[in-house]
């Protein structure tokens, strides 16, 4: 099984496999040109209660290299070919035109994947196949069009509850099968009603009238469909993994400029050694170290949480020196979490013999003891990790958010308490689709919340002060890098202002490499500097960020590519490998999985998309509910070599409709 992640339009594309008739499909090799954008040659027509070939109302028209599928009849174009192992690509619109019985429903059509047997074998005018499903609110389902036996079956991971009777994928989830019924895309609106132009808080799917973009990847048992560059839904292992493809007439006009199949991208399998340097990078925050111990905390008690990964094969450590807007260590342009907010400001800790574990003010009592007691607690993790071998890079939140909504926690900077002129907006405004996006549906509401309460960095003195953390940092800790975390919280500038806002930003990482070199230059060795962006490409663009120029302009030295806190869809790491230079290392990242088996599916992923290395966040986080992390799993994701063959619990593990 291989899995690869697609960028897709605003199409909807099923792509079916055929193990159960190996005979038939072609592996493309080479690009396949399906529509030729002049007449249906390559296509037959397949109508309900017409049969092959015959469209005496012009169901399937060609005109002016735009092919028309009115949706008047039930039917579908349908490939003379067969078709295995390949990457679709279909951009199409949905016209205004809706007929009986779905003239006032969701504008409905589909791509039928490795469709084989006969011609309208199901309702009279499909035939069986795996369907990506086209319609208003629902591009990038998975449709079994089976006949109810093993033959036709998708095997998804989905989340843990189902929404209205159906499954939803999910990344990290449990892998769920079906041989009829729907697996459904994984932002799906939980309210979807079946009304025409219909649009969910979480579409990606332009809206009417506007091209779409849908790709399909079709290689082996694997299935991944991506909409408008954002990988939707994915199916481990469908059956068949051959067959014709179809574009339904089902209702509701399209019009489809573009259908190419494309090889399947090679991509590295971990086999051919890489001249960009392989990372297992784990990412700790500042202050998971400090909330277990009671006070006073010791070195010793910090060396521990370096020690538990040191002897694993984890390369690099990541290390946070944010809690909240403050800092773990004692700042001269900042301030220490802890310290009051002002003169004759209350002590936020009134009474520390009363802090529990796992408690923000067990973390600043511990910070207290270990500063009072002569040692930089920053420096002590940093010390510990470079004595145990390991690469170390101090991960600096840019544009931290806790807790913005309650104006006295002690998370909150002087800074940013003081100047509330120099904030994007409140928290909890109005926001643009693209940071909805990047938060996925599964982000708390409140969390969701605290975005527009953050520093707008179109103002100078953001920026400038910003930089002054950042230089501290690298002048006071022998790193060998500083990564700058955009993920952290993924917005900078106020909306309507981005585009603007990208060039301010390139400038400003210009000044972040500026002062890497002098700093390097002072040590007599580099210091690097790595990017944690968006999970598209297209995010980082519609939020003010530019990852990409940097990269080329040789302002970064790695990238690594991250969802907002959940595993939603997998992340195109293939596409990204394609728009960076060849010399700066491609990451990703795996947020908190909720099962070692969804961890280890992930990363195999990554790994077959090309990615030089892991980047493993808030894995210790399970400590919050009483369990210790899954260090076994420091042994095996590091290399696509190590990692265990998938066993029975990794893969499907349930059935149903």
């Amino acid at each position: 099984m291989r899995y690869v992640t697609v960028a897709i339009g605003a199409v909807t594309l099923c792509l079916l496999s055929q193990t159960a008739f190996p005979g038939e499909g072609k592996t493309v090799q080479n690009p396949i040109h399906l529509f030729n954008g002049k007449d249906l040659d390559g296509f037959y027509t397949y109508l309900r209660d017409r049969g092959r070939d015959t469209d005496p109302r012009g169901v399937f028209t060609v005109q002016e290299g735009i092919l028309r599928i009115s949706g008047e009849e039930w039917g579908c174009l349908t490939t003379v070919d067969s078709y295995g192992d390949y990457h679709l690509v279909l951009e199409y619109r949905w016209g205004d035109e809706t007929f009986a019985p779905r003239e006032e429903r969701a504008r409905d059509s589909g791509v039928l994947l490795h469709s084989v047997g006969e011609d309208g074998a199901y309702g009279g005018a499909w035939m069986h196949s795996i369907e990506c499903q086209l319609i208003e609110g629902g591009t990038g389902d998975f449709i079994v069009v089976g006949d109810g036996t093993e033959a036709f079956n998708v095997t998804c991971p989905a989340a843990p509850k189902q929404q209205n009777g159906r499954h939803v994928y999910k990344a990290d989830g449990e892998p769920v099968s079906i041989r009829l019924g729907r697996i459904n895309w994984f932002g799906r609106d939980p309210n979807w009603k079946d009304t025409k132009g219909y649009r969910g808080q979480w579409d990606l799917e332009n809206p009417c009238g506007e091209w779409n973009r849908l790709e399909c990847i079709a290689d082996g048992e694997t299935i991944t469909i991506a909409l408008n560059g954002v990988p939707v839904n994915q199916c481990l292992e469908a059956r068949p993994t051959k067959g014709r493809i179809q574009i339904q007439s089902e209702g509701a006009e399209i019009f489809i400029r573009r259908v190419d199949l494309l090889p399947v991208a090679a991509v590295s399998t971990g086999q051919t050694p890489s001249p960009r340097r392989r990372r297992f990078i784990y990412n700790s925050d500042g202050n998971n170290m400090l909330i277990y111990k009671g006070p006073p905390m010791t070195p010793e008690h910090i060396w521990g949480y370096v020690d538990e990964i040191a002897e694993t094969d984890v390369t690099a450590l990541f290390i946070c020196p944010n809690i909240g807007m403050n800092m773990n260590y004692p700042s001269q342009v900042a301030q220490m979490i802890g310290e009051p907010a002002g003169p004759g400001a209350a002590d936020p800790v009134e009474d520390p013999s009363a802090t529990r574990p796992g408690s923000l003010e067990r973390a600043i009592v511990n910070l207290r003891s270990l500063v009072a007691a002569g040692h930089d607690p920053l420096g002590l993790v940093i010390e510990r990790a470079q004595a145990k071998g390991l690469e170390t890079f101090i991960s600096f939140r840019l544009n931290e958010v806790h807790a913005v909504e309650q104006e006295e926690s002690v998370l909150l900077s002087r800074f940013w308490q003081d100047h509330p002129e120099w904030h994007i907006g409140n928290p909890g405004d109005d926001m643009p689709p693209v940071y909805h996006r990047i938060l996925g549906p599964n982000t708390h509401p409140i969390v969701g919340g605290w975005l527009p309460g953050g520093l707008d960095f179109a103002v100078p003195e953001v920026r400038s002060q910003r930089l002054a953390e950042i230089r501290e940092c690298c002048e006071r800790y022998p790193i060998d890098g500083i990564d700058l975390d955009f993920q952290r919280f993924p917005m900078y500038f106020r909306p309507g202002q981005e585009a603007e806002g990208k060039q301010l930003m390139t400038a400003w990482m210009r000044e972040i490499r500026e002062m890497t070199r002098a700093v390097g230059d002072l040590r007599g060795r580099p210091l690097l500097v790595s990017v944690r962006i968006m999970a598209t490409p297209e995010q980082n663009e519609l939020i003010g960020l530019d990852p990409i120029a940097w990269a080329n302009e040789g302002l970064v030295d790695m990238v690594t590519v991250s969802h907002y806190l959940r595993n939603d869809f997998p992340l195109p790491a293939a596409r990204y490998r394609t728009l960076l230079p060849d010399n700066v290392p491609l990451y990703a990242s795996i947020e908190v999985a909720p099962t070692e088996a969804a961890y280890r599916r992930i990363a195999r992923g990554l790994w077959r998309e090309g990615v030089d290395g892991i980047l493993l966040y808030n894995f210790f986080t399970t400590r919050e509910r009483g369990q210790e992390p899954p260090f076994a799993l420091l042994h095996q994701l590091g290399d696509p070599t190590t990692i265990p063959p998938e066993a029975p619990a990794d893969s499907a593990d349930a059935t149903g409709g």
